[in-house]
């Protein structure tokens, strides 16, 4: 089986808004993939291995220099 990668960022912009705003919008934004079509959540547990990775010369799509990856295996 091919192995995915969950990645883990949050949404920097998502939380200025619900400062100003007072809203809860959910800032955590995981993606399965580099470029995946994004989840938000408010709580996000971790299971498996992974790893911090702070690359600011390679960003993600979304412009996050700082992210969790999760190895864990493809359906």
């Amino acid at each position: 089986m091919a192995k995915a990668k969950t990645i883990v960022v949050m949404n920097r912009h998502k939380i200025a808004a619900n400062r100003k705003t007072g809203e809860l919008d959910p800032p955590i934004r995981v993606t399965r993939g580099r470029h995946g079509k994004p989840k938000y959540y408010s709580t996000f547990e971790f299971t498996g291995k992974g790893r911090l990775i702070y690359d600011p010369a390679n960003p993600l799509p979304c412009g996050a220099t700082a992210w969790f990856e999760l190895e864990e295996e493809a359906a």
